[in-house]
């Protein structure tokens, strides 16, 4: 909707592969991350990466994606990049025809990758926060069985204790009788 193109995804990637995350027109794939257009993008974790023709682009024009299906010629991507500058991908826009886009939708792309990493933060500290959850829960029943185990180990001394506490009384007061 904001550019207008009928092509777009957000792509996570890494060592050696591009990872469709959310796709529009294309489907979701992985992609050896040599024939990813996402990793030039991501290559300046701050700045857009804006092919108005592929076709024209060195870095492009023999793509398998531009010189056959799905034919695609222009492409505008923007780094999905964290705070501390790690780039983790990219929010991207195609078509099959060559064209721009205004400062206007440029901007909206980029408010809107960053609101894809805060998601994406927001889903990796919540995912961090159920396995903290975890392991305490594990480490409470860990601590329940053993107050369980002492409970029961101190029990049997200390009514033994009582017991001749109790013995010893009884002596002590038959002797003062």
């Amino acid at each position: 909707e904001i550019s207008q193109s009928p092509l777009a995804q957000i792509n996570i990637i890494d060592e050696t592969n591009q990872y469709s995350k959310s796709s529009l027109g294309i489907p979701y794939n992985i992609i050896p991350r040599e024939f990813a257009f996402c990793n030039h993008t991501i290559q300046n974790p701050f700045e857009l990466t804006v092919v108005p023709d592929m076709r024209l682009d060195e870095r492009f024009q023999n793509h398998p994606a531009v010189m056959g299906e799905p034919h695609i010629q222009f492409y505008a991507g923007v780094p999905l990049t964290t705070p501390e500058g790690f780039a983790l991908g990219s929010l991207c826009v195609m078509d099959m025809h060559p064209r721009e886009l205004s400062k206007s939708q440029l901007d909206t792309l980029k408010a809107l990758a960053v609101q894809v990493v805060v998601n994406l933060q927001l889903r990796r500290n919540n995912m961090i926060l159920k396995e903290q959850q975890q392991e305490l829960k594990t480490k409470y029943e860990e601590l329940e069985q053993f107050a369980y185990v002492a409970s029961h180990d101190l029990k049997s001394p200390l009514n033994n204790i009582i017991s001749l506490v109790q013995l010893l009384k009884k002596d002590h007061q038959s002797q003062l009788d």
